[in-house]
C-alpha cells in the first residue's frame, strides 16, 4: 500500500494524515482477515500497531508537554491527562489485538477465533481511534499550530517526520 502521507509535515494538523493511514491500514487488516489470509491480516495489525505506537510515542515526547506549556488555561475536554490516558487505552488493545493474532498466525489450527466477535470488539477500538483523533484535531493540533512558534514548528515536525519515513521505509523493504 502506498502510504499517502507527506514527505514532510507543514502544520501539526497534518499529522492527522496519519491517523487516516492508520485506518485504512486497520480495514486492510479485516479484509485479510474476511478472506483467512492469517499472516498478511497480522502484517497490516503489526504495521498499524508500530505506526500507532510512533505517533503515541512523538505526541507525548515532543506535542502533549508542549501543548500543556503554551496554553494559559486548557480548554475543557482538552485536558493533557485525555490525551495521556486514551493513549495507554490504545497501547493496550493494541497489544492485546496483537499477542492474540500473532497466536492465530503461528499455530491456525490451534487458535479458533470467532471473526464476528473479534470484529464486534473492533468496534470498541475504532470508536477509541475516532474518539481520540477527534479530540487531537479538536484540541491539541489546532493549539499547536497557533501557538507555536515557526521556527519551532519546523523543528518539531522534522523529527516526527524522520522517525515515521524511518518506519516507513523499514516496511517498504519488507513487502
Amino acid at each position: 500500500m502506498k502510504s499517502e502521507l507527506p514527505e514532510s509535515y507543514e502544520t501539526f494538523k497534518e499529522i492527522d494524515l496519519l491517523h487516516r493511514y492508520t485506518d485504512r491500514l486497520f480495514l486492510e487488516h479485516q479484509i485479510h482477515l474476511m478472506k483467512n489470509e492469517w499472516e498478511a491480516a497480522l502484517g497490516k495489525f503489526e504495521k498499524v500497531y508500530e505506526f500507532r505506537n510512533q505517533n503515541i510515542s512523538d505526541e507525548e515526547e515532543l506535542l502533549i508537554p508542549l501543548y500543556g506549556s503554551i496554553l494559559k488555561k486548557i480548554p475543557e475536554g482538552g485536558a493533557v491527562q485525555f490525551f495521556i490516558r486514551e493513549h495507554k487505552l490504545i497501547t493496550k488493545n493494541l497489544l492485546k489485538y496483537l499477542r492474540l493474532l500473532g497466536k492465530k498466525a503461528l499455530n491456525p489450527e490451534a487458535l479458533n477465533l470467532d471473526l464476528v466477535r473479534l470484529f464486534d470488539e473492533y468496534y470498541d477500538l475504532k470508536d477509541l481511534f475516532d474518539h481520540h483523533d477527534a479530540r487531537e484535531r479538536g484540541f491539541l493540533f489546532p493549539a499547536l499550530d497557533e501557538h507555536v512558534v515557526t521556527k519551532e514548528r519546523g523543528r518539531l515536525l522534522k523529527i516526527i517526520t524522520k522517525r515515521q519515513n524511518t518506519l516507513l521505509k523499514k516496511w517498504e523493504d519488507m513487502e
